[in-house]
């Protein structure tokens, strides 16, 4: 399992590079020619970039749980589902 992670989180640190070089890249060009929508898209990944440093976050701590605690912790999980389904 420990391979698991070691490829996800590689996977991860790949997307936040390369979606830090795409907006700096498009907020670059779109500075320089006065485009407002490369601006937004700028904008968009680098709003890609903190949903990735959340999964990057959530991947760690899910490994530090024990196996033990992650059944208690789904198992709470499960139970409060039904309760935060309207909000996704």
């Amino acid at each position: 399992m420990s391979s698991n992670f070691k490829q996800a989180e590689t996977a991860t640190w790949i997307g936040i590079i390369v979606n830090a070089l795409l907006a700096i890249i498009k907020g670059v060009a779109g500075w320089m020619s006065g485009s407002r929508a490369l601006i937004a898209d700028a904008a968009h990944s680098a709003s890609d970039i903190a949903g990735s440093f959340a999964a990057l976050f959530g991947l760690r701590k899910h490994r530090s749980l024990q196996m033990k605690t992650i059944h208690t912790v789904m198992g709470r999980l499960r139970t409060s589902q039904p309760l935060l389904s309207p909000f996704y």
